[in-house]
């Protein structure tokens, strides 16, 4: 089974329980018998040395260290659709499965869904971020990767209970 691990943070030197979750999830994953695991993920502007060996793509974006709304969410979605789609254009073996890593992760996934022909998303809540302000940007993204998410796993009951 091939695997796309879509994820803003997942580099050398994470900046926040999102990025440490992410290298264990593919650790974990690579250990699983017949399982390959491609990762796709953002790394601060000029630095070679962030996701060196495991990232299929790796996206250089302006601003770092943030995972909320004023992330560089944008820059993120739109050079790694731009790169996968060149990739598999190009012959890539497709995955079976995408794995996204909370919101940022969810347009893309959505573009390979709808690209590739119904691939299965999985939608991995690692933060509510969206918590104690239901109406505004996070909520819209929360809720829209919630929906277009064959299945949804939050870290904890609570954390499900805010994206229901």
């Amino acid at each position: 089974m091939r695997l796309l691990v879509i994820t803003l943070e997942y580099d050398a030197f994470p900046f926040s329980g999102n990025g440490v979750y992410a290298q264990s999830l593919v650790r974990g994953l690579e250990q699983q018998p017949d399982v390959i695991v491609d990762v796709v993920c953002g790394s601060p502007e000029h630095d070679e040395e962030a996701c060196n060996s495991k990232a299929l793509v790796k996206i250089q974006l302006p601003r770092w260290c943030s995972l909320d709304g004023a992330c560089s969410h944008r820059e993120f979605r739109d050079q790694a659709i731009k790169r996968l789609d060149a990739l598999y254009e190009g012959g890539h073996p497709q995955p079976d499965l995408v794995l996204c890593v909370d919101w940022h992760a969810q347009p893309i996934g959505a573009h390979l869904r709808w690209r590739l022909g119904g691939l299965a998303m999985v939608y991995l809540n690692f933060r509510v971020f969206s918590r104690g302000r239901p109406d505004g940007f996070l909520a819209c993204q929360e809720f829209r990767s919630v929906d277009q998410a064959w299945l949804t796993l939050a870290l904890s009951e609570s954390d499900a209970a805010l994206l229901r």
